[in-house]
């Protein structure tokens, strides 16, 4: 049987996400493999691929899987290992920042993906996402208030808007250069036309004021 070799990150930086990222290892020929290279990463915000999802849930889904490492050799034998690594959510900060990947680079261009994507406003992290021995339920549990709209065909052009939820109003406003104006719940889910999310912008649920 191949015996594993697990390397595990942990990092904790203020006012960013805690997280581990697992890098295992099983050697080709059944012999012991032990070298692993240490990494830290700092996480601000989750950039989130959606060019073959619909939803969010379904993106961070793809964040947390197995990633599979072609062509990686030991650095003590030389020889070739099997190896995959693996990021795990272990504390989310209060304010959440989903970067969705909008723009893509092809041939040294960078273009648009524009597909219809669907978001909530309600956001939960079950123990699919998130280790589930961190934190409590509710602190699992997130509500969306603002969201940062790309308008346009092409990623160098184009127009940014906002939508942001106004905890004294009780209503979501749109920011459009000068123009600012109330509008629906379904418009700020469903927008039209070129017009994609590009940030969305999380707060955890204890700490919000209003429904």
């Amino acid at each position: 049987m191949n015996k594993n070799v697990r390397r595990e990150e942990s990092l904790d930086v203020k006012n960013s996400m805690q997280y581990k990222r697992n890098l295992s290892m099983s050697p080709i020929d059944n012999r012991k493999a032990s070298d692993a290279t240490s990494q830290e990463l700092i996480l601000h915000l989750l950039r989130l691929n959606i060019e073959k999802v619909k939803t969010v849930r379904e993106a961070l889904k793809v964040l947390v899987s197995k990633n599979i490492l072609e062509g990686v050799t030991s650095s003590k034998t030389n020889e070739k290992v099997e190896a995959w690594e693996q990021i795990t959510l272990c504390k989310l900060p209060v304010i959440l920042i989903l970067h969705l990947k909008f723009f893509k680079y092809i041939n040294y261009r960078c273009t648009k993906i524009i597909k219809a994507f669907d978001f909530e406003f309600d956001l939960k992290f079950d123990s699919t996402l998130i280790s589930s021995e961190t934190q409590s339920p509710t602190e699992r549990q997130y509500k969306l208030f603002a969201v940062v709209y790309h308008e346009g065909k092409n990623a160098n052009i184009g127009h940014y808007v906002t939508d942001a939820f106004h905890v004294g109003y009780n209503c979501w406003i749109r920011y459009d250069d000068s123009s600012v104006k109330t509008v629906q719940n379904e418009d700020v889910l469903k927008p039209q036309g070129t017009r994609v999310p590009y940030l969305l912008f999380y707060r955890k649920t204890d700490i919000f004021l209003s429904k």
